[in-house]
């Protein structure tokens, strides 16, 4: 009888437990709004500001966004202005701009010749050729170039260009460009481990709606793990300043990701990475918690974003 009211009460304690457990995991959801960043080396929620004030100098800050979600460039465009405001001066490299068109920024830039005048971004989609190049729409995008250029920052275009990723999935290591080849080379020389890669590939299969043949998936994971080296690199030449690289959210994984090929290159250098997630009723805190990543910024969901039938 002793042992039945002993396992009753050891029963009572753990469904209290559970129920606990569930309700803090409930409260945390409730707390989760838009504009909310989760700290994950410290378990809380904290505020833009917060964020910002954490951020020191001579750092690289790594944002990940949806590349078609408005919200993710217009709060791109406050950590630009709040960084800017602080005397930083950024440097912003742009993860969905080829690099063959670095040079309409220097054609932009030479026309901003009025030191009292503030400027913005339009008529550099012209020069970009913006409406051909396959990514978001130019008002979705445009609140970082406004921001960037207003302020009188440094912008650089750092990814492939179409035709370069072309001839990375057709002749794999030998189609990389010939001025980055050794490089990027020597940072893929180690490779990832099998569950690493595999994040990658699960990840590269999620974006599509159809199933894709394992050869493509291993080629479309070979071009993303170079444009992870590329960004790493182009970081790596930045060692006395700010910079902020805005790419989409796959990128900046520590273990998969920028990060780690940064660490190779430049152990010592301080990385931050913030990743920006729209808010889903199905959202789980523990979940959530495990990203490879230091922060997440919850946005708004995008009611207009295109889902698989």
């Amino acid at each position: 009888m002793k042992y039945f009211i002993l396992n009753l009460f050891l029963t009572f304690l753990v469904i209290l437990s559970s129920e606990g457990a569930a309700t803090e995991e409930n409260n945390l959801f409730h707390k989760i709004q838009p504009n909310k960043i989760w700290d994950i080396k410290n378990g809380n929620f904290i505020s833009e500001k917060d964020f910002i004030r954490k951020l020191g100098s001579n750092y690289n800050l790594l944002l990940g966004i949806d590349d078609k979600n408005p919200e993710h460039y217009q709060s791109a465009n406050r950590v630009i202005r709040k960084l800017s405001e602080n005397n930083h001066k950024p440097i912003i490299l742009l993860g969905n701009v080829e690099r063959s068109k670095q040079n309409a920024f220097a054609i932009f830039a030479s026309r901003q010749k009025d030191p009292t005048k503030i400027y913005t971004a339009t008529g550099l989609d012209m020069l970009l050729d913006w409406q051909n190049n396959g990514q978001a729409s130019w008002a979705v995008v445009r609140p970082v170039f406004d921001v960037a250029l207003e302020k009188r920052l440094s912008l650089e275009a750092v990814n492939f260009s179409r035709y370069e990723i072309g001839k990375i999935h057709k002749d794999g290591l030998m189609g990389l460009p010939e001025d980055i080849k050794a490089s990027v080379i020597s940072l893929l020389s180690d490779p990832l481990p099998d569950s690493n890669m595999n994040i990658i590939k699960k990840a590269i299969k999620a974006h599509y709606c159809l199933p894709l043949p394992p050869e493509v998936v291993d080629k479309l994971s070979l071009i993303q793990r170079a444009q992870n080296s590329l960004f790493a690199l182009n970081l790596s030449h930045k060692e006395t300043q700010t910079t902020i690289l805005i790419a989409q959210k796959d990128h900046i994984a520590k273990a998969t990701g920028i990060p780690f090929y940064l660490h190779k290159l430049d152990p010592d250098r301080g990385n931050i990475s913030l990743t920006l997630i729209e808010i889903a009723p199905d959202i789980d805190i523990a979940t959530i918690s495990q990203s490879d990543v230091d922060f997440i910024w919850f946005t708004r969901k995008n009611e207009n974003s295109l889902h698989c039938p």
